[in-house]
């Protein structure tokens, strides 16, 4: 039985359905914010992947409801000690939903704890500040909040927090956060950090995170398209950098390529759409397993039975590629739904400040609406 969740600062309510989101699967959310803004969608949680957002949908001020994603989750992440050869694979390995979720409570949710259909007070639920969203002249700033919904896991030994921020002005940000208490050591200091007196080391590692990304701007239909921008420095006497747009037609892999400011506008027939914004991704993987796992991004035509990064067909069982690199085989994006993967690195790195507990590792990347409306929907333009 589907049900709708309203959720505010503050407030938990169940209303009538009349505006809610259909929800197949999964329990309908929504927030409005004070300056009309809102957001619905549908949640639920997978035994393996976690937190999984369904039929995204914004309303920008005094604009209509518009779909944005059809589906976004954590794909993938692996966790790589340094003095190993392989790397452990904690979602298609361990699992995020079931018996490892962590049951919220006032104590570890500063808002409201949400239960949902498949898991009782699983989700947390915030909302707070986002910041100025405009400030310029003598002119009062603009001010905006944002509303977070957030997954807590245990893994071996870590607590692996997965949250989705959906701010007034209709920006997307998808983060992953690992903490918990140093559990691997080593006797080398090529693979690990001095943390006490004795002669172990505390062993670094490499953190890959993968999201998966199934959009659809403003309807269901099959014709949202992908461009990649670079901003080549040229070196003359100027050093001008203009702009080059390149349409994606066909799955393939790419990388964020630093120095050209590379990002991804994903967008419908009418222009209106969403821009990825990798600057937080400073470092790259390396991997001689995963091919998939050394590139930034990868594109694929929206396929339902493609939910994992990796070991896709040995968690579901179903034959449609085991991981990215059987999904990515140059097929056309023509008349399918383009999904986005999109990977961030972080490194582990322990250190005896924070012994025995680590630094807390945070991954979070943002989706921008690009010429979403025709004109600012949170102030006139003098």
């Amino acid at each position: 039985m589907r049900r709708l969740l309203l959720l505010s600062a503050g407030l938990l309510l169940l209303p009538n359905l009349a505006n809610a989101v259909d929800c197949d699967i999964g329990d309908a959310l929504t927030h409005s914010f004070s300056s009309g803004a809102s957001w619905q969608m549908c949640a639920r949680v997978d035994d393996t992947h976690g937190l999984e957002l369904q039929s995204i949908h914004y309303r920008a001020p005094g604009d209509s409801l518009r779909s944005v994603l059809s589906s976004i989750h954590l794909a993938e992440a692996l966790l790589h000690y340094h003095e190993d050869s392989n790397a452990i694979a904690l979602i298609s390995e361990q699992g995020l939903g079931g018996a490892a979720i962590n049951t919220q409570s006032s104590a570890t949710c500063t808002g409201n704890t949400v239960s949902l259909a498949n898991a009782s007070s699983a989700l947390c639920s915030v909302v707070e500040p986002a910041g100025i969203l405009a400030k310029y002249g003598n002119r009062q700033a603009i001010h905006a909040d944002k509303w977070t919904l957030s997954l807590s896991s245990t893994v071996p030994t870590f607590n692996l927090s997965t949250s989705i921020t959906f701010t007034e002005d209709g920006r997307i940000e998808p983060s992953s956060e690992l903490s918990g208490r140093v559990s691997r050591f080593t006797d080398s200091a090529d693979f690990g950090n001095r943390v006490d007196s004795t002669n172990r080391y505390a062993s670094r590692a490499t953190l890959l995170y993968t999201w998966r990304m199934d959009f659809a701007l403003n309807t269901a239909d099959a014709n949202d398209r992908v461009e990649e921008f670079d901003y080549t420095i040229s070196f003359g006497a100027s050093e001008q950098r203009p702009m080059t747009i390149t349409s994606l037609d066909v799955e393939t892999f790419r990388d964020v390529e630093r120095n050209r400011f590379r990002g991804w506008r994903i967008l419908d027939p009418n222009g209106s759409g969403y821009y990825l914004d990798p600057q937080n991704n400073g470092y790259s993987y390396v991997s001689r397993d995963y091919n998939w796992a050394q590139f930034d991004l990868a594109i694929t035509r929206s396929n339902d039975c493609e939910r994992l990064a990796l070991n896709n067909e040995a968690t579901s069982g179903v034959a449609c590629g085991e991981s990215l690199d059987d999904y990515v085989n140059g097929e056309s994006l023509n008349g399918a739904r383009p999904t986005l993967w999109f990977s961030i690195t972080r490194l582990f790195n322990p250190n005896r400040a924070d012994f025995p507990a680590i630094q807390t590792l945070d991954a979070t990347f943002e989706l921008l609406p690009f010429d979403w409306t025709s004109t600012s929907p949170f102030e006139v333009i003098q």
